[in-house]
Parts: C-alpha cells; structure tokens; sequence
C-alpha cells in the first residue's frame, strides 16, 4: 500500500468518525424540535381560536415550558457541535476533549470581540452596525456569528490539540500542567489566536455567499437548479438564504421559535 493510498484512507476514515460526530447534537435537535413544535404550537393563538378547549392556564404553562426547552437546542447548537465533535473523536480522555471543546469555542469568540472592541465596532448598540458586521450574542458575547461551521472548525482544531497535546510532560517544576490539564491550556492560546483571524477571513466567505445569491437570482430559469443543487450540503451549515438576508420568520439567536419560525424553517 502506497503512502498516497493511505493517506486517502486515512482522511475518509476521519470524514467518516467527524460525520458520526455530528449524530449526537443531531438527535438532540431532533428532540427538542419536536418539543418546540409541538409547544409553540399548541401555544399559539391560531390554535387556540380553532381548539379553545386548549385554553387552559396549567395545559399553556406545560406548552410554553416545552416550547422554550425545546429552544435550548436551536439557541446553542453551535456550542453543541464544538463539544461533540472532540468528544466524538477523541481516542482517550473523551471528558477532557469536550471540556477544551466548549473552552476553545467561549475563547474564540472573547478574541472576536476583543478585535471588534480594538477596531471601535464594539461596543455599540446600532442595530445597523451590528447587522453590517453580522454581530450576534453567542453565549452571553458579542461576537461575529460564524455558526456551525465556525463551530466544526473549532471542534476539529480542540480535536487536534487534543490528540497532539494530552500525553504531554512538562518539566517538574510545571508537572502540575502537564498531560490532559494541558489541552485546555493550549486550547485556549491556540483557539484565542484563531479568533483573532477570524474577522479577517469571515467577510470575505460572507461576501462569497452573497455573490454566490446575485449569481443564483440572476441566472433566470437555471436558478432554482443551481439552487436545489447547492441547497442540501448549505443546510448543514446555516439555514439562510443564499441571497444573505435574514428569513424574516426565522428568530434572531436568543429569540423564541414560533409555529410560522419552524414552518419557515422546514421549507
């Protein structure tokens, strides 16, 4: 067998166990969709005008408490990914792994909003700048919304890091640092520069996306060819439209889901 040859095995062996990874935060998506749905809409006043048998204060409270549980999912799936995906391909020490998943994502996203602080962009409450910069609230930060790719980058590096580092010793006089107490430790140095690269990189795959939405409204009946083509592998990734702008029924993060959100959604 050749090098080239294993090579090639060993990179589909690793799309194979990251695809895998994703089953986790998968299911529990799975989950809480249907608790949002059956919540939000159970809870909404259309249906309460059609069945008002269902207006009852205790059978709205259990409604509401699914619908928002059920959000938990949709609000921090990002966050969900980043730890899934170390603890789904970590070999030894999965704990560690997930742990430094979610510290290097929470690094991250400290070292965009240090740069946008340092550039002026923050902090501002002007909904135009925040728009303009694509800035949303991600675990309690203002940070530029990379969603679940962002976050697949991040899991896979802390994944790396992981692998590279958990075995480590230090000299004596740093022991206590060493093996698996290092990969947070790394995780952090390493994920916080990344986050410093980030707003570089991040607009121009923005600005992609959008012209890859001009091409697609412009090119007539081959339109929703391109579309339906590209359509399937961009839902892994976000569920906006190609042409960039926000679906004006989908929430913003942190928002409630509504019966009319999820339908949207699911088109």
């Amino acid at each position: 067998m050749t090098a080239k040859t294993a090579t090639k095995i060993t990179l589909w062996e690793f799309f194979q166990q990251l695809g895998k990874t994703f089953m986790l935060p998968v299911a529990l998506l799975s989950f809480c969709g249907i608790m949002l749905g059956i919540g939000s809409s159970l809870s909404s006043h259309d249906v309460l005008t059609l069945l008002p048998w269902l207006d009852v204060p205790l059978l709205q409270a259990v409604f509401i408490w699914m619908g928002k549980v059920g959000s938990f999912a949709f609000s921090f799936l990002p966050v969900m990914f980043c730890i899934a995906i170390p603890l789904g391909l970590a070999r030894e020490n999965k704990g560690v792994a997930a742990f430094a998943g979610f510290v290097g994502y929470a690094v991250m996203n400290l070292a965009v909003n240090f740069w946008l602080t340092a550039k002026g962009i923050l902090p501002t409450t002007d909904a135009a700048v925040l728009k303009a910069n694509n800035i949303q609230n991600i675990i309690g930060i203002q940070s530029i919304d990379t969603g679940i790719l962002g976050a697949v980058i991040a899991g896979i590096i802390v994944w790396m890091l992981h692998e590279r580092f958990h075995n480590i010793r230090l000299p004596d006089a740093l022991a206590f640092f060493g093996g698996t107490r290092f990969v947070p430790i790394i995780t952090t140095v390493v994920l916080g520069l990344v986050g410093l690269v980030i707003p570089l990189i991040w607009p121009v795959f923005a600005m992609g996306i959008n012209a890859l939405g001009h091409v697609i409204n412009s090119a007539g009946d081959f339109g929703p060819m391109i579309f339906g083509t590209g359509e399937a592998p961009a839902a892994a990734f976000r569920p906006a439209p190609y042409s960039g702008g926000a679906d004006p029924l989908l929430p913003r993060r942190g928002e409630p889901w509504t019966f009319a959100a999820i339908a949207s959604a699911a088109r």
